[in-house]
């Protein structure tokens, strides 16, 4: 019996989630099984050493969100102390990394609502 061939958007469906890490910058992170896997920040894709992979479901792929958004915020805290210590020279670059610092924060907020409302509703 013959199968039939999957079409591209059959094939882009996740199924599995593969965490990486590089080495080079020491970053864990995921990404699809069918996407070629490189690390976002050093734009390489040598090199990296696969950790594990999972299933794709609405816990791993918020476990990844927040994940995510906990490194983000991390970057923002060092890029406003950066900022913090030019702040008397140049007061804009503070109101403009407080802001950042903000918006990151309510957005981790609303991934970590979304997460948690995700998990009552897979309970039900």
């Amino acid at each position: 019996m013959p199968t039939r061939k999957k079409s591209k958007e059959q094939e882009r469906i996740t199924q599995l989630i593969i965490t990486y890490y590089c080495p080079r910058c020491e970053l864990a992170f995921g990404r699809a099984e069918w996407s070629k896997p490189y690390c976002f920040y050093c734009k390489q894709g040598e090199g990296l050493i696969e950790q594990r992979r999972e299933i794709a479901s609405k816990e791993a792929i918020f476990q990844h969100l927040n994940a995510t958004t906990d490194r983000m915020m991390e970057n923002l805290l060092k890029a406003h102390t950066l900022t913090k210590e030019q702040w008397p020279e140049d007061a804009e670059r503070e109101i403009s990394a407080l802001r950042l610092l903000a918006s990151g924060e309510t957005l981790k907020k609303k991934i970590r609502k979304l997460s948690v409302k995700g998990k009552r509703k897979s309970v039900k």
